[in-house]
């Protein structure tokens, strides 16, 4: 089974190779490009039983930041590990 990782990121260069580094290294993408995105995306993921192993969040992006969606993310899930990517 593919880890899946959630990537939150409004730069799409930096969200195409953060998704290129880390499937290289068989882990399963999904991306998003704002906080409020990432939070749907989880849910849908939630939705079908699948759970994310792992959350990488830029700070500064528009609707939701960094560390609104790692808030919101953590009580979902208060173990889920968090990379945090920033410029």
């Amino acid at each position: 089974m593919a880890r899946r990782i959630l990537v939150a990121e409004d730069e799409a260069l930096v969200a195409a190779l953060l998704a290129d580094l880390l499937e290289e290294a068989s882990y399963e993408v999904t991306l998003a490009i704002d906080g409020e995105q990432a939070l749907q995306r989880a849910a849908e993921a939630e939705g079908t039983g699948r759970r994310y192993a792992a959350l990488v969040t830029d700070l500064n992006m528009p609707r939701l930041c960094g560390e609104g969606l790692i808030r919101a993310a953590r009580a979902r899930d208060p173990d889920l590990p968090v990379l945090v990517v920033t410029g």
